[in-house]
């Protein structure tokens, strides 16, 4: 959810967890859920999503076996956000794997979902609920956190108080003996922020019957409790404990994350965390070993929030960016890419640029190179930077007197000119694409295929024994003022202009695979709104158009 209340989804969607009206396919990339920009808070489980809006109202979708979503009997999972009741008095929730807790406003607690371990707090275990049932008559409860079968919750004292599977003693009250009804976790411990364990069935690390759970105090200490595998409790050993133990001397905890087998945490100066288990290297410290105690993650501060998914990690910086590390497959890093984490690759931890700079308002990235746009507003306009290949000048520098593939790249973002009123930049495979305030549109780079839509390049130049034409500046693409978003493909661009009608042009390097000669709205795109100039598998355009051309 970003900070205008919109909210996103990426990874697996077997089950329509991601709510995009769409089931079975994943998704690579954060995509939008529908048009509402009045989103509170979300919670996402094992296969399903809760979220609250700042109307008050509950939204649930993904699986619904066990009556989790709360919605009734269904026969079908669902694959879009659908109202939890008609009520519109609920503050916050939480999915668990496969139960759901939610507060109101009046400080009640209700449940529903699975109850075969007495998660739900009914006083027995027994049947599922699928619809959201009071737990108690308590008006004080605060906070809530669904785990594996087992639930935690705060009290508006502090007392903490905890419910359902124990096995591993994730409850924390001494025992490992399963709890069906709300019980209180002995001691004078005054809590603030609790995180319940999950599983996942991917994950090796953590069955059911290994989960633990992490808790930090209102003074800033953290605690841990429950299964103790490849040292997840953070104690330097890897003996389970029935009962929250103090984890380190340190008092300056904001948030912690306790799922698959690992924990995530963040301290209130803002550093990033992380210990547990490390299969596909999901604590983001750059290999896959264990880690048995608290470890900062990285030299960057200013992080705000992390959660641990299945085999990877997510992150978010002060500065709202949102960072991803670990197993790719399913697409749940949301970077485009389904290969698994591999050792060997360039950047296996969340990784700064080196300006180290705060004030970027939009980056793209091409094959081998990137664009960004910083240190300005949306009203005057910004800075155009670069970095990566000056191969085929993508860059807009000098070609070079050893011009050759893969030579002189920049490792650190440079800024291009001097102008200060760019709006919008695309970074394609071989050529760059860009909007300043005026409208106007602005392309450089390679020019084989007619890409950056000149008539005519600027220079022809001879590489590994290749004639092609490029362009080593920004040049604008005709005179129009009119262009409103720009996509740089593989050796096409695509660009919208404020009547909302789409433009083509480019090579047909592809053109004999069997891909779409032209847009089509049977691809199901609404191509006033939005259009994405694919990578190295996506074509548009029958002929090399070296103009734009109307699609």
């Amino acid at each position: 959810m970003d900070e205008t209340g919109r909210l996103f989804s990426w990874g697996d969607n077997s089950k329509g967890q991601l709510g995009d009206n769409a089931l079975g396919s994943d998704s690579k990339h954060p995509a939008r859920i529908g048009s509402d920009s009045n989103w509170a808070g979300v919670s996402a489980g094992e296969s399903h999503t809760l979220a609250v809006k700042k109307d008050g109202t509950l939204w649930a979708w993904g699986n619904h076996a066990d009556g989790r979503l709360g919605v009734g009997v269904v026969t079908a999972d669902r694959k879009a956000p659908v109202q939890v009741g008609g009520s519109a008095h609920w503050i916050l929730a939480s999915a668990g794997s496969r139960h759901s807790l939610a507060v109101d406003n009046n400080g009640g607690l209700w449940a529903w979902g699975s109850n075969d371990s007495g998660q739900l707090g009914y006083s027995a275990a027994g049947a599922d609920n699928l619809t959201p049932k009071r737990v108690g008559t308590d008006t004080d409860w605060i906070f809530v956190s669904a785990g594996e079968n087992y639930s935690l919750a705060i009290k508006k004292d502090g007392r903490l108080m905890a419910w359902g599977a124990n096995a591993s003693g994730q409850l924390g009250n001494g025992t490992k003996d399963t709890a069906a009804q709300p019980e209180l976790i002995p001691g004078s411990i005054q809590w603030e922020f609790v995180s319940a364990g999950k599983s996942y069935p991917a994950d090796s690390s953590s069955s059911p019957g290994h989960i633990h759970s992490l808790g930090i105090a209102k003074d800033g200490r953290l605690y841990a409790w429950g299964a103790n595998g490849s040292g997840r409790l953070g104690d330097g050993g890897t003996d389970e404990s029935l009962v929250p133990k103090r984890i380190g001397s340190d008092t300056d905890w904001k948030w912690v994350n306790a799922a698959g087998g690992g924990s995530l945490g963040v301290k209130t100066s803002g550093e990033l965390m992380a210990w547990g288990a490390n299969g596909s290297g999901r604590l983001g410290s750059g290999d896959t070993n264990a880690i048995n105690t608290p470890t900062r993650i990285g030299d960057t501060a200013g992080w705000s929030l992390a959660a641990l998914g299945d085999n990877h990690g997510v992150a978010l910086n002060a500065g709202n960016g949102v960072f991803t590390w670990g197993a790719k497959g399913a697409g749940r890093l949301g970077i485009g890419s389904l290969t698994v984490f591999q050792e060997s690759e360039s950047q296996a931890t969340p990784g700064r640029e080196s300006t180290n700079s705060n004030d970027w308002a939009e980056i793209s990235a091409g094959s081998v190179h990137g664009m960004g746009l910083r240190n300005g507003n949306e009203a005057a306009g910004f800075e155009l930077w670069a970095w990566g290949s000056y191969e085929y000048g993508r860059l807009t520098t000098d070609w070079g007197g050893s011009f050759a593939p893969r030579s002189g790249n920049r490792t650190a973002p440079f800024r291009i000119g001097t102008d200060t009123d760019w709006k919008a930049v695309s970074a394609g495979t071989n050529h760059s694409l860009a909007l300043k305030g005026d409208g106007t549109l602005w392309a450089w780079g390679l020019n084989d295929s007619g890409q950056p839509g000149y008539t005519a390049a600027d220079t022809l130049r001879t590489l590994s024994g290749v004639t092609f034409r490029g362009r080593k500046t920004p040049g604008q693409v005709g005179t129009d003022s009119d262009w409103d978003k720009i996509y740089a493909g593989f050796d096409h661009s695509l660009a919208i202009r404020t009547d909302g009608t789409l433009w083509a042009w480019g090579g047909e390097f592809f053109r004999s695979a069997g891909f779409r000669y032209a847009p089509g709205r049977d691809w199901g795109i609404d191509f006033s709104d939005n259009a994405e100039a694919g990578g190295a598998f996506s074509e548009l355009g029958r002929y090399q158009h070296r103009r734009p051309r109307r699609g």
